[in-house]
C-alpha cells in the first residue's frame, strides 16, 4: 500500500472516532489508526494518536499496545531530530519509557524498555536515574537477554 492509501483509511478510522466517540471500539479504532499513521510515515500523527490512547483508555487492552507503539514512536521522531529540542524530545521518550516499564511489568517487552531508557538517561548524563533503573533491570528480570545485561552492567559499572 502507499502512504496516500494509508492515509486514506486512517480517514475513515477518524470520522468513525468522530461519530461515535463513546462506542466499545474506540481504543482499539485509536491503536489502528495510529498504525495507519505509522504506516503512512506520519510518525507525529502517530504519537499524537497513540498519547491519546493511553490518556484517555488507561485501562483498555490497547492501551499497552498503544503505549510500546508511543515509544516507537518517539524514537523514530528523536532519531529524526524533528521534535523540537533533542534533549526535550529524548526525555519525552525517557517518560514514556519508565511509564510502559511500570505500568506493564509483567509484559516481555519490558526489560528492553528499561535497558533503552537507561541507556538515554546515561546520554542525558541523568547517571543516578540511569544506574537506579539499571539495577531495577537486573534485579526484576534476572533472566534477562545477556545483551540487555550487558547494558545494565556498563551503565553500573562507569564511573561517575
Amino acid at each position: 500500500m502507499t502512504s496516500a492509501e494509508y492515509l486514506n483509511a486512517a480517514r475513515w478510522y477518524e470520522t468513525s472516532l468522530q461519530t461515535f466517540p463513546d462506542a466499545k471500539e474506540v481504543p482499539h479504532q485509536m491503536l489502528l489508526l495510529g498504525d495507519l499513521f505509522t504506516q503512512a510515515g506520519e510518525v507525529q500523527r502517530a504519537v499524537a494518536t497513540y498519547r491519546k490512547l493511553v490518556d484517555e483508555h488507561p485501562d483498555a487492552p490497547e492501551s499497552r499496545d498503544g503505549m510500546y507503539a508511543l515509544i516507537q514512536g518517539l524514537r523514530a521522531l528523536y532519531d529524526q531530530g524533528k521534535n523540537g529540542e533533542h534533549e526535550l524530545s529524548l526525555r519525552m521518550l525517557v517518560d514514556a519509557q519508565i511509564g510502559f516499564a511500570m505500568d506493564h511489568r509483567q509484559d516481555p517487552r519490558t526489560a528492553n524498555v528499561k535497558a533503552a531508557a537507561a541507556n538515554d538517561l546515561f546520554m542525558l548524563q541523568d547517571y543516578s536515574q540511569a544506574m537506579t533503573l539499571s539495577s531495577n533491570l537486573l534485579e526484576s528480570r534476572p533472566s534477562a537477554d545477556a545483551g540487555l545485561k550487558v547494558t545494565a552492567f556498563t551503565i553500573l559499572g562507569q564511573p561517575v
